[in-house]
């Protein structure tokens, strides 16, 4: 005999010996997976407490589906150990119902109970669906494996089939995350899929999907195992899903850049040309400053060329290239090559004093000779040619001669106009244009301030719930012996009902311990279903527990079979929780 037929067997007889109605509690009934029953919650009975067999690591679904429109079930699983393994108010794939649902790992073989009341005291009739699975045979040791499912009778999971939830489990990689990816390419087929932890049966993700949305979710790094539940969203509907698992490769890391304390921003990269001068028709004089009242250094014949440097605005107001051995005018030569990106200089930094000829007042009439410069020619000779920027060529240099007259000196040079200087120069500061004066003759309208009525009126949300004042203590727990008893009721925070109490008793004990019936193992656990249910305590035996706990766990005599406990709603805003005590009497003699 396989074990699960024997614990269906002790379950049988342990059903033989419950009584049919147990004070607030309904009607107990055994339920196997696969079936569905139906109950009703009300004033009379508003809990309903189910059992049924279970081995370790069956994956279990139950679901409370609310016929009666006014009706909001709630639902929890207790262990055989009377532990809480999962609770629920809700259904993740009917959004904004009132159905519960709950699909969980159980821990261990043994007879678990289902307690199912009614939320904000709502009342009606609910059909309760149970499945289970037993451990997934499935196990994908190897990544980037699928694991497709369809067609009815071939074992895997089927729409139509007796049972149409696949299971699997797979394990993580322990040095890089896993990405589970599911799919189908059937049109209007719908699923869902749920991952838990295999060893606890905590929920990891749940994640539904379809033709025309495929889903995918990366578990961490790590050792844990993981089990895969597939189940379609109408188990009418027949349909194939692909699961695949595999490992996401990390991305190359680049090195992070070097960083100094005192990090200059970078140069500018280098020139790969140079600008190169040429005369533009005749020579062209180089000068020692760049204006045209300085020393002339020598020339730049037609047909050579020269590397400028540098440019500026000289003091003469022309823009001038730097030479090699001089400056020369940029409106009398042509420039080729990157001249624009030439670096700007302060001609004033660089210019010396203009050449002064001194004037002399003429002796007995005649006009005194002049005085050489360093361009003059010697003396007796003729004078030279006038002489602009354009410079004569060589060739035509005049023999020596007497000195001209002083009204036969060459004119200075008149500048060009304005309009012939290059938009690149660099105005020296004592040619800075005056700054402009604009006064503007438009004067705006300055509007008023608009005034806006929103058309929107938002809704006042509903007060928060709470709970309505009771006796000092609620309806007592009464548990007969080898039986499951549930009470509930409701506190809230910080208006209404804070604090409830609750006695508890076994009913049916022998009061001689030696004798059958004398001792019995007393558990009792809580159950929480509402907003703010962490700001729930249950204090009794001197400790204090929190939702979802058991906080009774030992053996009675007839004379240590009562006790009591105090519910008390501590903080939060808006807190309104409705609690469920469950105990439990198994005589252990």
């Amino acid at each position: 005999m396989n074990r699960t037929r024997l614990l269906v067997l002790i379950m049988s007889i342990f059903v033989v010996l419950l009584p049919t109605t147990v004070g607030t509690v309904a009607a107990q009934n055994v339920v196997a997976y696969g079936q569905n029953v139906s109950g009703t919650l009300g004033p009379a009975a508003p809990v309903s407490v189910f059992t049924f067999v279970g081995a370790a690591n069956d994956l279990v679904t139950a679901r409370v589906i609310a016929i009666s429109p006014e009706l909001d079930p709630n639902i929890s699983i207790l262990s055989p150990t009377q532990q809480q393994v999962a609770a629920n108010d809700n259904d993740p794939l009917v959004p904004g119902g009132t159905d519960a649902r709950i699909s969980t790992v159980l821990p261990a073989d043994g007879v678990y109970l289902i307690i199912i009341a009614a939320t904000n005291g709502t009342s009606g009739d609910f059909l309760l669906l149970l499945d289970g699975q037993p451990a997934a045979e499935s196990d994908l040791t190897a990544f980037e494996e699928e694991m497709p499912f369809a067609g009815a009778g071939d074992g895997d999971a089927a729409a139509g089939a007796p049972n149409p939830t696949q299971v699997f489990t797979f394990s993580a990689d322990p040095n890089a995350p896993t990405s589970a990816s599911f799919s189908t390419a059937d049109a209007g087929y719908m699923f869902s899929a749920e991952v838990r932890n295999a060893t606890s049966g905590q929920l990891v993700a749940f994640v539904t999907g379809s033709d025309t949305n495929p889903v995918s979710l990366t578990l961490a790094a790590g050792n844990q195992t993981f089990s895969v539940a597939i189940f379609p969203a109408d188990p009418n509907i027949v349909g194939t899903v692909q699961f695949t698992t595999q490992i996401v490769l990390p991305m190359d890391e680049a090195p992070p850049p070097v960083v100094t304390e005192e990090a200059a921003a970078p140069p500018p990269p280098p020139t790969t040309a140079p600008c190169i001068i040429t005369p533009a028709n005749n020579a062209v004089n180089i000068r020692t400053a760049p204006n045209v009242n300085t020393t002339v250094a020598g020339q730049l014949a037609v047909g050579q060329s020269d590397i400028a440097t540098a440019l500026t605005l000289g003091g003469d107001g022309f823009i001038w290239y730097r030479l090699t051995n001089g400056w020369v005018r940029a409106d009398v030569v042509n420039a080729a090559g990157p001249c624009i990106e030439l670096p700007s200089v302060d001609a004033n930094a660089e210019a010396p004093a203009p050449v002064v000829t001194e004037e002399v007042a003429p002796q007995n009439g005649q006009q005194p000779p002049v005085q050489p410069s360093p361009t003059s020619p010697p003396s007796g000779g003729p004078p030279p040619p006038a002489q602009t920027e354009e410079a004569q060529p060589p060739q035509q240099q005049p023999p020596t001669a007497t000195p001209p007259p002083p009204q036969q000196q060459p004119p200075t040079a008149t500048p060009p106009p304005p309009q012939q200087q290059p938009p690149t120069a660099t105005p020296s500061p004592q040619q800075q244009p005056p700054t402009a004066t604009f006064t503007p003759s438009f004067t705006p309208t300055i509007l008023p301030t608009a005034t806006f009525t929103p058309s929107f009126t938002p809704t006042t949300p509903p007060p928060a719930q709470v709970a309505p004042q009771d006796a000092r203590f609620n309806n007592p727990l009464n548990i007969p012996l080898d039986n499951t008893a549930s009470v509930l009721d409701f506190v809230s925070f910080p208006g209404g009902d804070t604090e409830d109490r609750v006695r508890w008793d076994i009913i049916g004990m022998n009061p001689n311990s030696s004798l059958p019936g004398g001792r019995a193992r007393l558990v009792i656990s809580v159950s929480c279903f509402g907003e703010g249910t962490s700001q729930i305590q249950f204090f009794t035996g001197g400790q204090t527990f929190s939702c979802g706990q058991t906080i009774v766990d030992q053996e009675v005599t007839f004379n240590s079979k009562t006790g009591s406990v105090v519910i008390t709603a501590v903080g939060g805003t808006g807190t309104y929780v409705q609690w469920v005590l469950t105990g439990t009497a198994t005589r252990v003699n």
